[in-house]
C-alpha cells in the first residue's frame, strides 16, 4: 500500500511540473512573439512643425531629430475586396498621422492570435502610406517600397 501511494505522489508531482513548464514556456513565448511581431515605435514629439497641408486636408505627425515621419496616411479607400479602390474623401480639421495604418490582410500559421500578440491591425482597407522626410525637404527624391503580396510579384523584372 505504501509503495502504490509513493507511486502516486511521483505521477502528481510529475504532471504538476510538466504543467508549470507548460504555464512558463507559454507565457515566455507570449512575450517573446509579442516583441518580434509588433510594429516598431516610433520616436519623436508631436510638435507644430510636424504638421503639413495635402489635397485633402491637414496631417499631424512626429518629428525626430530633423526628421518628421508621418503613418498611416490614407492615398485610397477600398471598402470590398477585388473592386477598385475609391479617392480619399477630404477631411476637416487636422489628422493623426503618427501610428501604423492596417497592414493587408495576411495568413500566418498563428492565425489571429499573431495578430491579437503582435497588435498588427489587418483590414482591407490597408491603403496607406509611411511618409519620412528630412527638415526642409522639397521637390525630393522619393523611395517607393511595393512589396510583392502573395504571389511574389516583382514589380521591377
Amino acid at each position: 500500500m505504501a509503495e502504490k501511494s509513493k507511486t502516486k505522489k511521483k505521477v502528481i508531482v510529475a504532471v504538476s511540473i510538466v504543467l508549470t513548464a507548460i504555464i512558463v514556456f507559454a507565457i515566455a513565448g507570449f512575450f517573446v512573439l509579442r516583441h518580434f511581431t509588433a510594429p516598431a515605435r516610433q520616436l519623436g514629439e508631436i510638435t507644430a512643425n510636424a504638421v503639413v497641408q495635402t489635397d485633402k486636408g491637414t496631417l499631424q505627425g512626429r518629428e525626430n531629430n530633423g526628421v518628421y515621419n508621418f503613418l498611416g496616411v490614407e492615398y485610397a479607400r477600398a471598402t470590398k475586396l477585388f473592386q477598385p479602390a475609391e479617392e480619399v474623401e477630404p477631411w476637416e480639421g487636422v489628422k493623426n498621422a503618427t501610428e501604423y495604418g492596417p497592414s493587408s490582410m495576411q495568413s500566418n500559421f498563428l492565425g489571429d492570435f499573431g495578430a491579437w500578440v503582435s497588435g498588427v491591425q489587418y483590414d482591407n482597407n490597408c491603403q496607406n502610406l509611411n511618409i519620412w522626410a528630412p527638415e526642409g525637404a522639397q521637390n525630393a527624391p522619393v523611395m517607393v517600397w511595393l512589396y510583392g503580396g502573395s504571389n511574389g510579384l516583382n514589380v521591377f523584372e
